[in-house]
């Protein structure tokens, strides 16, 4: 059995006060009644009041496993967001390769116009100086 955490002040100040209570309601009980309360060191009061140190120590216990489900929840959550931030370092990483390709596929373009543009103005002169010469030749 594992040992019994123990109590917080608090916790012992109303264990303490659930004593009282119970002395006081047997005292009253018994005066009302006739019967005598059982002395402290009886057994029944013994074990009642390990009755009730053994029910706040699992009542305390059922806080804590809550308490400790609810950390394994924080730390998949931390892993959930670990795993987000490296597919968005990721999605980072896609972007510059997007902007990249898209500054590349311009500066093909631009190189493309440049080659036309020659091309286009290369073109006029073959044209211009193929009509002369046939001019020339037909004159």
């Amino acid at each position: 059995m594992t040992e019994p955490t123990p109590l917080s002040p608090r916790r012992r100040l109303q264990v303490e006060e659930l004593d009282q209570l119970t002395r006081d309601t047997k005292r009253i009980l018994d005066t009302s009644m006739g019967v005598k309360a059982p002395p402290p060191d009886d057994p029944l009061h013994d074990d009642a009041q390990e009755l009730r140190k053994l029910t706040a120590d699992a009542v305390m216990a059922q806080y804590e496993a809550a308490a400790k489900a609810v950390e394994t929840m924080g730390e998949e959550v931390k892993q959930r967001i670990n795993r987000l931030q490296a597919a968005l370092e990721e999605c980072h990483d896609d972007m510059k390769l997007v902007a990249e390709s898209a500054a590349a596929i311009r500066e093909k373009g631009k190189h493309a116009q440049v080659v036309i543009d020659e091309m286009s103005s290369l073109s006029g002169d073959i044209r211009r100086a193929v009509t002369e010469l046939m001019k020339k030749v037909q004159a």
